[in-house]
């Protein structure tokens, strides 16, 4: 059977995979900008991890109530991941600021520990309860497939959750992230805003775990967020940004799950759609990396071609190869590539084996001495409480072009 797309919203066995994950990826992608901000993208990866024994206690004890229905015993088991969570997140936290043991080691700490008391116990479980073992071994790369239309009311109201929280206390969230000692003579409780941080992102991990899996978890916490922090320098624009791409995100991961099945029915090759998700998180981010980068690098490009033009100005407005690479004091080979872009600009033509302004070049000429001039003055004026100098107009306007 083909899927069509809206298909993955309205069909019964569909609908709960799609529009649950990407309700889980919008709300794991809020907490994941302030895990960013607060340079703490491994807290989360460490909770995740430490999640696992706690599956392993919950499911010990769901085997002793099968009676109680598949539904009910799964909150038992995301109870078990909570209260594992959670005392690992006091541990971290007690480790930094009593044992004064650094961030790095507490969570390496923390993380191996938990784990291997989480694979240890499971170890145990493999022999006693081997129906329950492997219903726990699903959450570590998660099993979207088998979600249904209650996932989309328990994600749902986590997503609301965490957005109201974001929007309510946006503004002491702010202070408190980006000027601690500012919002404490504000009489804002740091701590308190620490431990509620804490709280939104444990009970983060233990949700979408049966989404994306405690492995794979904190992927989904960092890409969306360093895709929009790529994108943005506003907070507010920072979450909704990152909100959009993890929902995205979380459609694609479920919509090429299942269509590469489709497309490949003889390949026997599966596509679990955790993986998926995290991996289409990956590639946005690493297409968000490589487009910032190519703008930025396009800045000195940009600045190349004006200065030639004003070399090629002080030469009188012709100069042969020789005399410009002299000039700039720049090899030959990468000032006749300069000259070479220059002319495909029509900037400058070549006539009888000397290079001269165009019209074109000398109307851009005009254009750029006044920039310069212009920036010079503001940036000079903007930067006098600096005591910051700028040795010329090029430099002025590499910042300017550069966003300084």
């Amino acid at each position: 059977m083909m899927y069509r797309l809206v298909d993955f919203f309205t069909d019964p066995i569909l609908r709960g995979p799609t529009i649950g994950s990407m309700l889980m990826c919008a709300a794991a992608s809020l907490i994941g900008v302030v895990v960013f901000i607060r340079r703490k993208s491994l807290v989360g990866e460490a909770l995740s991890h430490a999640a696992y024994p706690g599956l392993i206690v919950g499911a010990f004890f769901c085997s002793l109530f099968p009676f109680l229905g598949e539904e009910i015993l799964f909150y038992f088991l995301l109870l078990g991941a909570f209260l594992s969570s959670s005392v690992a997140a006091v541990l971290l936290q007690r480790l930094q600021n009593e044992f004064h043991v650094k961030s790095d080691a507490a969570l390496c700490f923390v993380l191996s520990s938990f784990l291997g008391i989480g694979v240890l116990l499971a170890s145990r479980m493999q022999f006693i309860n081997p129906l329950w073992y492997r219903q726990v071994q699903t959450f570590l790369y998660g099993q979207a497939a088998t979600m249904t239309d209650l996932y989309i009311w328990i994600y749902g109201a986590l997503f609301l959750v965490i957005l109201g929280c974001v929007i309510v206390f946006y503004h002491p969230l702010r202070l408190v992230y980006f000027d601690a000692t500012f919002a404490c003579s504000l009489g804002i409780p740091v701590k308190a805003f620490e431990r509620f941080f804490f709280f939104l992102l444990i009970l983060a991990v233990v949700v979408a775990m049966k989404s994306v899996g405690v492995v794979l978890l904190s992927g989904m916490f960092i890409a969306p967020a360093l895709s929009a922090r790529k994108l943005t320098h506003h907070l507010s624009k920072m979450f909704v940004l990152s909100s959009c791409i993890g929902a995205i995100s979380g459609f694609l991961g479920n919509y090429f799950s299942v269509k590469l099945t489709e497309w490949m029915p003889d390949s026997h090759i599966t596509f679990p759609t955790g993986p998926m998700i995290v991996l289409f998180s990956s590639c946005i981010c690493l297409i968000v990396l490589i487009c910032r980068q190519s703008k930025t690098k396009e800045i000195p490009s940009i600045c190349h071609k004006e200065n030639l033009l004003k070399a090629l100005a002080t030469l009188k407005g012709e100069a042969t190869l020789k005399q410009i690479y002299l000039y700039r004091q720049k090899n030959r080979f990468s000032t006749w590539l300069l000259l070479q872009r220059v002319c495909f600009a029509k900037w400058i033509v070549k006539k009888e084996g000397r290079y001269v302004l165009s019209l074109i070049g000398e109307k851009k000429l005009e254009q750029i001495i006044r920039e310069h001039a212009y920036w010079s003055l503001v940036m000079m004026q903007k930067t006098q409480g600096e005591k910051k100098t700028y040795k010329s107009a090029d430099q002025i306007e590499l910042c300017r072009r550069g966003g300084i």
